[in-house]
């Protein structure tokens, strides 16, 4: 078993004895799906079948890839400017429908945002969810219909912002909780009601991980490139999340989440990789990130291979 941890300076294969870096470029996602595991970069989707050592480009029409899963016989690629494409019998095309609801709704909403893009996937059953960055949620029913399912922010001037999805999960059919610029948010109704949960003072969140009904998350007061910063790390069901402590805690900002059985990894901005065993936390490894990365991102995906 090893991990793959994703950082703006390339994708890193972490074992107990060593780091090494296998994908010299900009990884934002990476996402394993039996025995292939794809990396949504910069640079297109790659994708790899001995483990993270050599890549692949999937030539996937697009250049900036954000998000990626891989389910059901198809590769789903989430792309900025905001578009889906999907990947059947090797061929790729562009998935009807998002880029229409988002000239509706008006995506991106803020004003000083000039594109939207594709930052998560999910499935619940026979409907796909995409986290918009900046806009919000959208969802795509079995028979290829769209709409907008996500919270909605009532202040246009606000900068943290509820609308402003970085990751979606899916606890249950028609329950799915995404973590925000503006709070971890959860529904039991496929979208039509939301409840912000309690993560004290902190609402801004990079990730959310569901293991056995229990969320694990990462917050901070502000996006880390605004302030350093002032994070926490909460768990258990959404309607009673507990502080939990850490090593690095408060400076040290959680935003990525894998699992191997029981046992959970976080990756922190700082390049830091932690594991989980029930509520202990320890330092296993770390990637190097460079000081705006750090700032900034960190490792902002993480997977364990194998």
């Amino acid at each position: 078993m090893h991990l793959l941890a994703a950082t703006p300076g390339g994708l890193h294969r972490v074992t107990p004895e060593r780091t090494v870096r296998v994908l010299d470029v900009g990884v934002r996602a990476v996402s394993v799906a039996a025995d292939t595991v794809y990396a949504a970069s910069e640079a297109g989707l790659f994708a790899s079948t001995d483990g993270g050592r050599t890549w692949t480009d999937t030539r996937v029409p697009a250049s900036d890839v954000h998000s990626v899963i891989a389910s059901r016989g198809e590769v789903l690629a989430g792309t900025r400017p905001l578009g889906l494409f999907r990947r059947r019998d090797g061929n790729w095309t562009e998935v009807d429908g998002l880029r229409p609801l988002a000239a509706s709704e008006g995506w991106p909403t803020p004003e000083f945002r000039d594109e939207a893009w594709a930052r998560s996937l999910a499935h619940d059953g026979d409907r796909t969810l995409v986290g918009v960055e900046v806009g919000g949620l959208a969802l795509r029913d079995a028979n290829g219909g769209w709409r907008s399912v996500g919270p909605t922010e009532p202040d246009p001037a606000v900068s943290q912002r509820c609308d402003d999805v970085h990751h979606v999960a899916v606890r249950g059919p028609r329950e799915w909780v995404l973590a925000t610029g503006g709070g971890v948010y959860w529904t039991t109704t496929a979208g039509e009601s939301w409840t912000r949960l309690d993560t004290g003072g902190r609402r801004y969140a990079r990730a959310v991980h569901l293991h056995d009904g229990e969320l694990l998350v990462g917050v901070n007061d502000s996006p880390p490139r605004w302030n350093p910063p002032n994070a926490a790390l909460y768990a258990g069901p959404p309607d009673d999340l507990q502080p939990v402590a850490y090593p690095g805690g408060p400076e040290r900002f959680v935003i990525s989440v894998a699992r191997s059985g029981d046992r959970l990894y976080a990756g922190a901005n700082d390049g830091a990789v932690l594991r989980l065993d029930d509520r202990a936390v320890t330092q296993v490894a770390s990637v190097p990130v460079d000081e705006t990365t750090s700032e900034a991102y960190g490792v902002r995906s993480l997977a364990v291979v194998g």
